[in-house]
């Protein structure tokens, strides 16, 4: 069996409710319960806050566990102005992907200038970019639209592009995107619709579907248990590269980033 990665995990604090797992350690504990090798990793500050001081933050967390966290980069058009030299320094440390929180951030991609430029700095590295939906499945947290992951996949499109967070609301226009953009993937962190994932799997393949948790805010428990052979009726193979070959694939095709994480 391949190493499990997820690629939608989450460390720090969250100021609305308590989350039990503050610290990269806790999270790690949680992941090494339901036999999870990595976890592609955002600080909630990034979110929430602060998202230069965030990627600080991620890059933190990560240091000391480099060949079990992947620090995700998170961008947004505001503060920056030379976004392209910032975004070198992050992805030099090691930083693998990117994230996009548009929501939290406030902006509605196509708005601005600043966005195409880290968009088509992504797509010369070839860097996996995950577009949040939502960011667990949490009916009272604000999704964004999933049309939107229609720019990302027409300005960088040497990426793989993740949507993350789709739920049975996006559901069909989600298959209508994968047939339109061959560079979009989706991860699996908020699909609680019944054989959601076998109508995913008939639309997009195998190896356009990516495990993700959501944790701290959500267990892995139930995405694992319909992955289960009892419940999916996918080869071992086509489970393999949905629970983290595709995952370790994008990182090995990504110009750039550190040896360590990408060799997980």
């Amino acid at each position: 069996m391949s190493p499990i990665i997820d690629v939608n995990a989450y460390v720090g604090t969250w100021p609305y409710w308590n989350t039990h797992m503050k610290a990269p350690e806790s999270l790690l504990e949680a992941a090494d319960t339901h036999g999870i090798s990595q976890l592609w990793i955002t600080s909630l500050r990034a979110v929430l806050l602060d998202w230069v001081e965030g990627n600080d933050e991620t890059y933190e967390f990560c240091e000391h566990y480099c060949d079990r966290l992947l620090p995700v980069i998170t961008a947004s058009p505001f503060w920056i102005d030379d976004i392209r030299g910032y975004l070198d320094r992050c992805a030099d440390r090691g930083m693998a992907a990117l994230r996009l929180f548009p929501v939290f951030h406030g902006y509605a991609l196509g708005e601005y200038e600043e966005l195409l430029s880290i968009l088509h700095w992504a797509n010369e590295r070839r860097m996996p970019i995950i577009y949040s939906v939502r960011m667990f499945m949490n009916w009272g947290v604000r999704a964004a639209s999933v049309s939107g992951v229609e720019l990302i996949a027409r300005h960088a499109p040497n990426c793989p592009t993740i949507l993350s967070g789709v739920n049975w609301g996006e559901i069909m226009e989600t298959l209508t995107l994968v047939e339109r953009f061959d560079n979009l993937h989706f991860d699996l962190s908020c699909l609680a619709l019944r054989r959601g994932i076998e109508l995913l799997l008939k639309t997009a393949g195998p190896d356009r579907v990516l495990f993700g948790t959501g944790m701290p805010f959500q267990s892995p428990g139930p995405i694992l248990a319909h992955l289960d052979s009892a419940c999916l009726p996918i080869s071992s193979g086509q489970r393999d590269v949905i629970l983290g070959g595709n995952a370790a694939r994008m990182l090995n095709a990504a110009k750039g980033g550190c040896d360590e994480t990408t060799a997980a």
